[in-house]
């Protein structure tokens, strides 16, 4: 039998602690430099486990419906290789 991160999915507490981390919102950037401010739907590996990523919850970002789809399993460009903290 496989262990969570074997198969590449986050633990429940790992999601859980991700998803407090982002206060509910998308981390991914919607804009130059700009964090997209829609709820987050979604728990995923910021860099895709499908190349390499690994499934820790420094690797986990948020996203929603919208960002999640147009990041699908590319690496990020490193002018997003960051998550974006949300703007005070």
């Amino acid at each position: 039998m496989h262990d969570a991160a074997t198969r590449g999915r986050f633990t429940r507490q790992q999601r859980r602690d991700g998803m407090a981390r982002a206060g509910g919102l998308c981390e991914l950037e919607a804009g130059f430099r700009r964090r997209c401010s829609r709820p987050s739907e979604h728990g995923d590996h910021f860099y895709p486990w499908s190349r390499g990523g690994t499934t820790s919850l420094q690797n986990f970002v948020t996203a929603c419906a919208r960002c999640n789809r147009t990041k699908g399993a590319r690496l990020p460009s490193p002018g997003r290789q960051r998550r974006l903290e949300p703007v005070s």
